[in-house]
């Protein structure tokens, strides 16, 4: 008992000191254990480089990534190349919907117009040039965007059963091969995107007419915009659109009744695609591709504002004055051979005139209308797209959500 009062003792003497010893002791111990194995490691990882098979399948699985990677890359150039082939039968389907060009015509050669079907008609060209110009860029990205899933999911499809038929290693090789896919299932699944250019389409026109009427019928004509304000007038429209009718602006891509598919692999591609169309997810990356397309929108526009220049002969020609009844035309024409000699015109620039802060609305109309050219620009000379819109449209929230597809 004496001996264990007097060890009591001692430790109440030197509580500190104890404490303290028995911290280092423990960190010495904790370090050392750290250090040990990680010296282990280190000697597995020598004893493997020192291995030939090990490093033989290292470098097997570092060649089937970028082979993946590679894959990949090409499906989304396929998606941009698919879009561009389509681009010429949607732009004439939006021209024919909201037939901008035989208002224009109208206003310009039928002399026998009363002032009042002169106004008339000049609101109906209001709507129906801010309707086109806009369903262009609503069409362009969802087109894009259901192209992208469902080349990816063949991808996909392509890759994992690469993967099933390669045994232990799991590794793909030096190729992707073809896979069980027939070549109709294919065909038919792929078909379904024809949704878009046709009901799909007819929805679209619908929807963003309905916006741009409900935003801009008691906008005049006369009205002055500069960049900022135009850029809010997109934003107002988007906002009818996407934030109180973003369900309706999505059943454009509800191309596909599965269950009334015959063809059990076609109806599995169909199901699958629908998951990711109707996925939370989907929608943050259509808003991110809608985000990154207008901005390209806005900043083609904002080239007819003060901060930029251009030719006193294109200014001349393009930018008519407007009467006290708004009817006088402008003398662009909007169709698809003139817009691309105006927009040359428009770029061209000057070392005289200064462009104004601000402009009616009546004369910013052709230069809104010459824009769907741009957003449906078809370049059939170019192995890679070069349509800004489309390559804007490919944010990278877009190249993630096409990553997960093709390698989940």
């Amino acid at each position: 008992m004496e001996f264990l009062r007097s060890v009591g003792a001692f430790a109440k003497r030197h509580k500190k000191k104890l404490i303290a010893t028995a911290v280092v002791v423990g960190a010495g111990c904790y370090i050392g254990t750290k250090v040990y194995n990680k010296i282990q490691e280190a000697k597995t990882l020598l004893d493997q480089l020192n291995n030939e098979d090990f490093m033989k399948q290292y470098e097997e699985s570092v060649k089937s990534e970028q082979l993946m990677r590679v894959h990949f890359a090409h499906s989304q150039r396929v998606a941009d190349s698919t879009v561009n082939q389509v681009i010429l039968s949607l732009r004439n389907r939006l021209s024919q919907m909201l037939d901008v060009d035989s208002l224009t015509s109208k206003l310009r050669t039928d002399a026998s117009l009363s002032r009042e079907e002169r106004v008339e008609t000049w609101e109906k060209l209001k709507i129906l040039s801010l309707s086109r110009t806009m369903a262009a860029v609503y069409a362009l990205s969802l087109l894009s965007l259901l192209l992208r899933v469902q080349l990816n999911i063949l991808g996909s499809r392509r890759l994992a059963e690469a993967k099933a038929s390669l045994g232990s290693t799991g590794e793909i090789g030096t190729e992707i091969g073809a896979d069980s896919l027939t070549d109709e299932a294919k065909a038919r699944f792929m078909s379904h995107a024809a949704y878009i250019q046709g009901e799909g389409l007819n929805k679209l026109v619908a929807l963003v007419r309905e916006a741009v009427f409900e935003v801009t019928n008691t906008v005049s004509l006369k009205t002055n915009f500069d960049e900022v304000s135009l850029a809010g007038l997109l934003r107002d429209i988007r906002a009818k659109i996407e934030v109180s009718k973003f369900d309706t602006l999505k059943s454009v891509l509800n191309y596909a009744d599965s269950t009334a598919e015959t063809d059990s692999a076609t109806k599995q591609l169909l199901d699958e695609s629908l998951d990711y169309l109707e996925s939370p997810q989907f929608n943050l990356v259509l808003k991110s591709s809608l985000d990154a397309c207008f901005d390209t929108l806005d900043s083609s526009l904002a080239v007819n504002f003060v901060t930029h220049t251009a030719s006193s002969t294109s200014n001349s020609a393009n930018t008519p004055s407007i009467t006290s009844d708004g009817s006088t035309l402008p003398s662009t024409s909007t169709s698809s051979s003139s817009s691309s000699s105006s927009s040359s015109s428009s770029a061209t620039v000057s070392t005289s005139t200064p462009l104004p802060s601000s402009l009616p609305l009546a004369k910013l109309l052709p230069r809104i209308s010459r824009s769907f050219d741009d957003i449906l620009k078809l370049d059939p000379s170019s192995a890679t797209p070069t349509n800004a819109f489309l390559q804007a449209s490919c944010t990278q929230a877009v190249v993630e959500f096409c990553s997960l597809i093709y390698f989940h």
